[in-house]
């Protein structure tokens, strides 16, 4: 059995998925999304749940099944709408889960590796705000693993080079092979300019690994 990586990501706009356009009331989170492309005219058949009192202002959806206080409900439309879901399939990869909530949506899919994440990262979030929600790789002893994915877009040209600097002379090394003052002069600057630069990458960095 070999690893895999499960992705959720949250995307900070429903705009152009029509289950949150037609759900008013943000409050109610959207669950249970699901698309099914029907075979030879090209529509799409979804469903999604939510909860009873929440109000779905689209003529098209209507209740399949009701349980407790949620509700599911299904419609059909043309598969001609660029939204968050179809990018991710866009890759030939299902969207294996989608809640909508509070105006974002988190899509979780599974891939094979790290390589083919970041080509789906890379085409979200040129069309969208995004950001990593949770990383969760398998492995073949069966256990999981949380993985962090640090976006280096993060850091600016220049906290990148100095933290490029500092690690290939050794400035992070348990016994330092340089010090701030010979890391410095390597880039041409003060020791104090190489500490703040530093500071504001490592505050980056440390944000991606602590934050939940």
């Amino acid at each position: 059995m070999t690893g895999g990586i499960r992705a959720e990501v949250k995307v900070e706009t429903t705009e152009a998925c029509p289950v949150a356009e037609a759900t008013t009331d943000r409050r109610n989170a959207i669950s249970n999304v699901s698309r099914n492309l029907s075979s030879g005219d090209g529509t799409v058949v979804e469903e999604f749940t939510t909860d009873a009192e929440a109000s779905v202002d689209d003529d098209r959806m209507y209740p399949v099944f009701t349980y407790d206080s949620r509700v599911t409900y299904r419609f059909d439309r043309e598969d001609d709408i660029d939204c968050p879901c179809r990018r991710v399939e866009a890759h030939d990869i299902p969207v294996a889960e989608t809640t909508i909530e509070n105006g974002s949506m988190i899509i979780a899919f599974h891939v094979t590796d790290l390589d083919e994440l970041k080509a789906v990262i890379d085409d979200l979030r040129d069309r969208y705000t995004i950001s990593i929600e949770r990383l969760v790789q398998s492995g073949g002893d069966g256990e999981s693993d949380d993985l962090v994915f640090v976006d280096r877009g993060a850091l600016t040209d220049r906290q990148l080079e100095v933290l490029r600097t500092a690690h290939d002379m050794g400035y992070f090394e348990y016994s330092k092979e340089s010090n701030a003052g010979e890391v410095a002069a390597e880039l041409d600057i003060s020791t104090s300019t190489f500490s703040e630069h530093l500071a504001a990458a490592q505050r980056k960095l440390f944000a991606a690994i602590v934050d939940e």
